[in-house]
């Protein structure tokens, strides 16, 4: 290679560069090529000629540059077209103007008048890549075979045979119009049948005194999946020393997706939404839109740019100085409403430049709310069923639905009803966007009539708003403030007042929100100086005197790498006790609101500081805290933690932590591997000990046997390539083939492209991967099968001689007895054969003609098939009669 870089300097250094990139089989197959090419335009010192028309991939070699010493011929004339595609079917991605558009069968026939094999299409092909077919002339009937270009002016189609993938490249103005980051949902993966299990689990026992307590804890999460529908159970088993077992269920459904309503529905245990009402655990059926289905650039608030164009026009998109669009638009009126959400970035800046130099500009408002949906854009959710809360004894049944529709870029209109037995609301409201921030205003009415007790009935009006000022760099991300009439009763407060009147425990007024303030507000300060956060909550109640002050500051900053942070979180609380009957087992100044006590004041302060101890990612980092609360001794504590092991698969931490006169020691450990992790953990004090220990992964089942891997998402990717024990795979945390050539990918994105990437470092020497990279769009929940196409043989040194004694010409292929290629002539007679599985014969080709190949039994004999050394054998070529290289057979669409 050095000598190649002396001579090529630009191959050896580009070239080499790039192809460090492309999976390895594909590496090879070009890597050979381009040497062989290198190797003879360098001795041929440029006596390769282009053929007329100057076409750069036709050229003619001298072959008298060869000396061949009476040895036959090389054959250079397959050297002269570049790589030259063969009929045959493929399964591979297709690219339309670099975006892929899915993965499926691609086609090549041979047409008359063109050296490679072309491309095959339909109409419905041109369909599925965007193209806006009603602006072509015409269209094929049924398959046609041949270049694009007929059909779509200016189209071109290139297929990779390496990377077996179909690059199409089509003019803008004969695309459909889609947003960015679309996936039609033909390419959404349903996924294989499968069952998934989630678990984790922890073991706690800790001892003072003459006292020792063990707990333990076990969550699981699973789903049986047929296609796209999913029977989902989720639950927690937890014990404790002296209380026994309990097994909790959180849900029971069914669940499948709608891709013509863009829904999920979903039959049995599952939660409403808390946007607009209490959020309820219902039992029942559910159907709601999922924003999920949506491309990325449609999902969440974004405004809708319009303008107009007098020329071919630059239009780009600002935001706080940042470009987030760049697009050109034709003359006349556009519009961009395919914008990334970005959260609560501030006002948009748009530039338009034409094409004779002049540039307009001009803004458009921008802050976000949850309320806020782009223009057209609608949700909605439909729940029925009954209301199955803890310690709720009465099931009572109801009807909930929500709608939001954008009515215009700014403003953005929701309403919804609640109806259960005795109980009545209905909410109204509307969200704008103004260059003063975003606001949102609704009022909800409710009637309750409990049996027994006097109608209920009130409003609850809520504000909401929310502004991100640039200038000075405050954010006040979500301030919202309610206020409830007397009368007003949410569908909890309801439900909870109905089963006390059955059970006779009283007239069931619970004490509730009169009012309640909630305000978050972000401050970055001058670079260099740090940022600031205010957190605060203020309520009121009927039915109890005074009220609950929530307060916490901060103030964090860097110096150098060190980083420090300054916090206190304040409660107050000046209220008296609930003015409700004390019912059996509760005192009436028990808070329903949870353990605040009327008249308690709490005040804790924190200081942190961390330092790293070094520049790896594996250094130490040193952690030190101190914290007080109100009167209470201070508690400092020291850290030291970091990671160790191959893909920090390890962590540590060892804390030493003071309090008062008191000291104590904790130690945890983690390792987080392939198909499992494991924690461990052991405290001691002056007055404890304590040791936990714990695990959790995923299993899932499929038909051919069981495949383990760390905790899942919803949506997992089952990744199977054979023989390739031990490579690695992206979006795995860190998972690897196991010897049945199985790996779970764990953390896919629904209805979106997710890229996983196979890595065979790790793998045993003689793996091929003709595809190291897969995209699928999966649905979600779903478990879908990505297949890697391996091959695993063994590289085999081979010393031989053509018949006769002479030398095999440099250059020739090597093919087994299927046809395919796994190796290349040398200098010398030496084969490298890189894929070898068994002995056997294989064929050596130099030329076209029936003469110009010889065949060699090789024989590995002792050489194990697991042995990673190369081994070196000497055997004669003998004549062979075969077929005439042009007239051979492709194998599995795969040029030889």
């Amino acid at each position: 290679m050095a000598r190649l870089g002396r001579l090529c300097p630009d191959f050896a250094v580009t070239d080499m560069k790039r192809m460090n990139h492309q999976p390895y089989s594909m590496r090879h197959r070009r890597l050979r090529r381009r040497l062989i090419a290198t190797l003879l335009s360098a001795m041929l010192g440029g006596h390769a000629v282009a053929a007329p028309g100057g076409a750069p991939e036709d050229v003619e070699f001298d072959p008298s540059f060869f000396p061949s010493g009476g040895a036959p011929k090389v054959d250079l004339s397959r050297f002269s077209r570049g790589n030259v595609n063969m009929p045959g079917a493929y399964r591979g991605d297709t690219t339309v103007n670099n975006i892929w558009v899915g993965r499926g069968d691609i086609t090549l026939e041979s047409v008359p008048g063109h050296e490679s094999a072309q491309l095959c299409f339909t109409p419905d092909m041109l369909l599925e890549w965007g193209v806006a077919v009603d602006k072509l002339e015409a269209l094929p009937v049924g398959r046609s075979c041949g270049d694009i270009v007929k059909y779509v002016p200016g189209a071109t189609a290139t297929f990779d045979p390496g990377e077996q993938s179909l690059a199409v490249d089509i003019p803008q103005v004969y695309m459909s119009r889609s947003a960015r980051g679309y996936v039609p949902p033909s390419q959404w993966d349903p996924g294989i049948n499968a069952a998934l299990l989630n678990y984790s689990s922890n073991v706690y026992q800790a001892s003072g005194g003459a006292q020792r307590t063990t707990s333990g804890y076990l969550g699981l999460d699973g789903s049986i999946n047929l296609k796209s529908w999913h029977l989902v159970h989720s639950g927690s088993l937890s014990w404790q020393t002296g209380s026994g077992r309990q097994y909790q269920a959180t849900q029971t459904n069914l669940q499948h997706d709608i891709p013509g309503l863009m829904s999920q529905i979903v039959v049995g245990d599952t939660f409403t939404e808390g946007n607009f009402f209490d959020s309820v655990r219902v039992r029942g059926l559910r159907l709601a839109s999922d924003d999920r289905m949506l491309p990325q650039s449609m999902r969440g608030y974004a405004p809708t740019v319009r303008g107009v164009a007098e020329t071919n026009a630059h239009v780009v998109i600002r935001q706080r100085g940042y470009v987030i669009y760049d697009t050109t638009v034709a003359p006349g009126p556009f519009e961009i409403d395919d914008l990334y959400p970005t959260g609560y970035g501030g006002n948009l800046s748009v530039e338009v430049r034409e094409a004779d130099g002049r540039v307009r500009q001009f803004e458009v408002a921008f802050a976000a709310l949850p309320q806020l949906l782009r223009p057209g854009q609608s949700r909605y959710s439909v729940t029925t069923g009954r209301v199955q809360e803890l310690n709720l004894h009465a099931q009572p049944f109801f009807l909930q639905g929500t709608y939001q529709r954008g009515l215009t870029n700014h403003w953005t209109g929701y309403s919804g009803f609640t109806i259960a037995n005795g109980y009545r609301s209905f909410l109204g409201g509307a969200a704008v966007g103004t260059p003063l921030g975003a606001f949102s205003l609704d009022l909800t009415r409710s009637r309750n009539q409990a049996p027994g007790a006097s109608a209920m009935q009130g409003s609850s009006l809520r504000l909401g708003y929310n502004k991100n000022v640039i200038d000075i760099g405050t954010n006040i991300g979500i301030a919202a403030y309610r206020y409830n009439t007397e009368g007003y009763v949410g569908l909890r407060d309801a439900v909870a007042m109905r089963d006390r009147l059955d059970r006779e425990l009283g007239d069931g007024r619970p004490g509730r929100d009169r009012s309640r303030l909630d305000v978050n507000v972000a401050q970055t300060l001058n670079p260099g100086w740090g940022q600031l956060y205010v957190n605060g909550s203020l309520r009121q109640f009927y039915g109890r005197s005074g009220q609950q002050k929530d307060f916490s500051a901060g103030y964090s900053n860097a110096l150098g790498k060190v980083t420090y942070s300054f916090s206190v979180q304040r409660t107050r609380d000046s209220g008296g006790e609930f003015l409700r009957p004390a019912l059996p087992g509760r005192p009436a100044t028990d808070g329903f609101f949870g353990d605040i006590t009327p008249g308690r004041r709490d005040t804790r302060w924190f200081l942190n500081m961390s330092i790293p101890l070094g520049e790896n990612i594996q250094a130490p980092t040193l952690a030190a805290n101190a914290s007080r609360d109100s009167g209470q001794p201070v508690n400092a504590s020291a850290t030291l933690s970091g990671l160790a092991g191959r893909d920090n698969r390890y962590s540590y931490a060892a804390t030493l932590n003071h309090t008062g006169r008191r000291n104590a020691v904790d130690v945890n450990g983690q390792y987080r591997g392939s198909a499992i992790s494991l924690a461990a953990g052991a405290g001691h004090g002056s007055e404890y000990r304590q040791v936990n220990a714990g695990a959790s992964g995923s299993l899932v089942a499929h038909s051919d046997g069981f495949t383990f891997g760390s905790a899942t998402s919803e949506t997992t990717a089952l990744v199977h390539a054979p023989g390739a024990t031990g490579a690695s795979i992206s979006g795995g945390q860190g998972a690897v083939i196991d010897s049945r050539g199985y790996a779970l990918s764990t953390y896919l994105q629904p209805y979106e492209l997710n890229t996983i990437t196979l890595d065979p470092k790790g793998a045993r020497q003689g793996l091929e991967v003709d595809n190291t990279t897969v995209r699928v769009a999966p649905r979600y929940r779903s478990v879908v099968l990505l297949k890697f196409n391996t091959q695993v043989g063994r590289a085999v040194l081979v010393d031989t001689s053509a018949p006769g004694g002479l030398a095999i010409p440099f250059g020739a292929d090597v093919f087994d007895s299927a046809g395919k290629t796994i190796g290349v002539v040398g200098q010398a007679s030496r084969l490298y054969i890189r894929d070898m599985r068994e002995s056997g014969n294989v064929t050596v080709r130099w030329g076209d003609d029936h003469d110009q190949a010889c065949s060699i039994n090789v024989e590995l004999g002792g050489h194990a098939a697991n042995d990673d050394t190369m081994p070196m054998i000497k055997a004669p070529c003998q004549a062979t009669a075969v077929e005439p290289l042009s007239k051979a057979k492709n194998v599995e669409g795969k040029s030889p």
